[in-house]
């Protein structure tokens, strides 16, 4: 999804969004949202800065809302879509400041989980107490923590999406430590432990890298609000080692495109800062509509109006009144409902909506449209003190913001193949909510992105946008390089509604397409394996399938693997039945073991390239083709640790 906080246009009361005072950058949402499309499975690791700095900066605890919106925003993608589930998400909720600390232990996200997990956030106003703001620990042990959680539910092995949440108001600053106290600098007086700690963070393979290459989403808030001269520059060179982190500017890692695995929000206005932490999590920004007014008894006429038009599936509403105040909200075929926090979602007309405190006077309301027969039109919120006309809220002005979610999704075509050196059209079909096709005017107000990569050659095209015909269908061509070896081309898509000139978070979709073969070669039915976790030295473990040629049987033979990276402490992995050849009857498939052993013990994502040779049966010439690996280590139990 590509990251937009662009001023919104109005429509009827829908106001302009007030601009934040924000810088951002990084296509890490996108990348998040391809994963989670891939494999539903999610892990978030929020981190937060504990420092005493807060203090000053954030006063209010303003970050305790915002924390809890993010919750709020990732509890959204468990709901189910049109023709399947949910996501399942995991989150875990950790501090730092001269170390790393895990504060609520990793929990199934769900309606039942959520109120513990805000009574937990809530802690972090009276937090603001740390003499150090460590980078250094605070992601190693979020990168470990997210390595051991991921081994868990990778035992049988798969894929599993991650993502950092990493709030922070300083600099990477430990000059308060004594000597020696980093175990990443061992002997080290706190300056030169400051260089290492930078170098550790950015060198080759560093923190950045390995977080990259974990595939880990960073999404880092830098809150960077200061009025001296001196607190300016501060924030100044705070955010730039932040960027260089979460995005790869600087030079800061050597993992290709750095800013696929990366957002980062620099912040000046902490006043927005639940907004701003709302947008970054769901990559949209939101649209303040006209303020409402507090009444004193029900039904009240001064509501805030909430356009929904067609083409969209859900929405969030977050509104700022008095404490206590009662929030109703109607349809546009006026079924109400009175939003208070509860478990689980409640039936609203055809649609559900589900409320989230995140504060006493702070709001969330997560609303998702029927895919069959979505209600659109005219909603509206209204506000209510309990105590009647002579409450002490009525009259009080109510803010609300909305923010918009696309219905439509781009949809590939089936049975398309990429043809070696020669071009291919491929079509993607704008779809709505329900899976059926969508076209016309609707259709014309979508875009669509197209991204190609080659997972061997590390190589990404950037398609040259189209438009989309009156049925809804998008055509692109490609050429795929004759000297590629991959078995199949990631293919992602974006698809973007606009509304009112308000452009919604892109719906994004990654497949991968198979690169043909001849008709006499056997065909590789797996292109990418996701070997089981490993604990310490051992193996770990795939199947990979194979399909017999159209014409006469073949082999498959397992030539090697090349390693790409592998985690601090490993030296090699060995492939076994290397050189083994398999027989594959025509138009049949077979299994074939695929097992990596390493000698050695480390935490992190090993990857690398399983070489498999096709063979025809006439004697023609055989064809090399390479499947991307990789599968989570772990360290074995009490050995050493290394770091960089």
């Amino acid at each position: 999804m590509v990251f937009a906080v662009a001023p919104v246009v109005a429509s009827g009361q829908q106001q302009q969004a007030q601009s934040p005072v924000i810088a951002s950058e990084g296509e890490g949402l996108e990348t998040l949202a391809a994963c989670v499309n891939r494999n539903p499975r999610l892990l978030v690791e929020v981190l937060v800065d504990v420092s005493n700095s807060l203090n000053r900066t954030d006063r209010d605890n303003r970050r305790v809302p915002a924390l809890n919106a993010a919750l709020g925003a990732f509890l959204s993608l468990t709901r189910p879509t049109a023709g399947g589930s949910g996501a399942s998400v995991d989150v875990q909720l950790s501090s730092f400041g001269a170390d790393y600390q895990v504060e609520s232990p990793w929990i199934p996200l769900t309606s039942d989980s959520l109120p513990g997990l805000l009574e937990s956030v809530q802690l972090f106003e009276r937090r603001n107490v740390a003499d150090q703001t460590d980078y250094v620990n605070a992601l190693q042990g979020a990168l470990n923590s997210l390595g051991g959680r991921a081994a868990e539910q990778t035992l049988a092995g798969g894929e599993v999406c991650r993502a950092i949440v990493w709030f922070t108001d300083g600099e990477y600053a430990i000059g308060n430590g004594a000597v020696g106290s980093k175990a990443y600098a061992p002997g080290l007086d706190m300056f030169d432990a400051t260089v290492a700690g930078r170098r550790l963070l950015c060198e080759p393979n560093g923190l950045a890298d390995q977080l990259r290459v974990a595939g880990v989403v960073n999404i880092a808030v830098g809150l960077t609000s200061r009025s001296s001269p001196g607190e300016i520059k501060q924030a100044e060179e705070a955010i730039q080692l932040m960027r260089g982190i979460s995005v790869g500017t600087g030079q800061c890692g050597e993992v290709p495109s750095p800013e696929r695995f990366g957002v980062l929000l620099d912040v000046s206005d902490v006043d927005r800062l639940t907004s701003l932490m709302l947008t970054a999590v769901s990559g949209t920004s939101g649209q303040r509509l006209d303020d409402a007014v507090v009444c004193g008894q029900q039904p009240c006429d001064i509501k805030a109006d909430i356009e929904i038009p067609p083409g969209v599936g859900s929405f969030y509403l977050v509104s700022t009144t008095g404490d206590g105040v009662q929030r109703w909200l109607d349809t546009p075929t006026g079924e109400s409902v009175q939003l208070a926090s509860g478990p689980g979602p409640v039936q609203l007309g055809t649609s559900r909506a589900e409320a989230i405190a995140l504060s006493p006077t702070v709001a969330m309301v997560d609303v998702t449209l029927d895919a069959t027969s979505p209600a659109i039109g005219t909603w509206s919120l209204s506000f209510i003190d309990p105590d009647g006309a002579n409450g002490a809220n009525v009259g009080k002005l109510a803010e609300v913001e909305l923010y918009l979610f696309s219905a439509l999704r781009p949809q590939f075509a089936n049975d398309q193949s990429f043809e070696r050196a020669e071009p291919t059209t491929i079509e993607i079909q704008v779809v709505g909510a329900d899976g059926r096709p969508v076209g016309g005017d609707l259709a014309a107000d979508t875009q669509l992105s197209v991204s190609i990569a080659d997972p061997v050659a590390g190589l990404l095209t950037r398609v040259p946008e189209t438009r989309p015909d009156s049925d809804g269908i998008y055509r692109f061509e490609y050429v795929t390089p004759s000297d590629t070896t991959a078995a199949a081309l990631n293919v992602t898509a974006a698809l973007t509604l606009t509304v009112d000139g308000v452009a919604l978070r892109p719906v994004v979709v990654e497949q991968a397409i198979d690169v043909a073969v001849p008709v006499k070669l056997p065909s590789l039915v797996t292109t990418q394996l996701g070997l089981s976790s490993l604990e310490g030295a051992g193996k770990a473990t795939d199947v990979l399938k194979v399909r017999g040629p159209q014409s006469g049987e073949g082999r498959v033979c397992l030539k090697g693997f090349t390693p790409r990276n592998l985690p601090p402490g490993v030296d090699s992995l060995s492939l076994d039945s290397q050189g083994s050849c398999f027989t594959v009857a025509e138009g049949s498939t077979r299994s074939i073991d695929v097992a990596l052993s390493a000698a050695d013990s480390g935490t992190g994502v090993a990857t690398g390239l399983l070489e498999v040779q096709l063979i025809a049966s006439d004697g023609s010439e055989p064809l090399t083709q390479s499947v991307p690996v990789s599968f989570q280590m772990l360290r074995a139990p009490n050995r050493p640790a290394q770091v960089g």
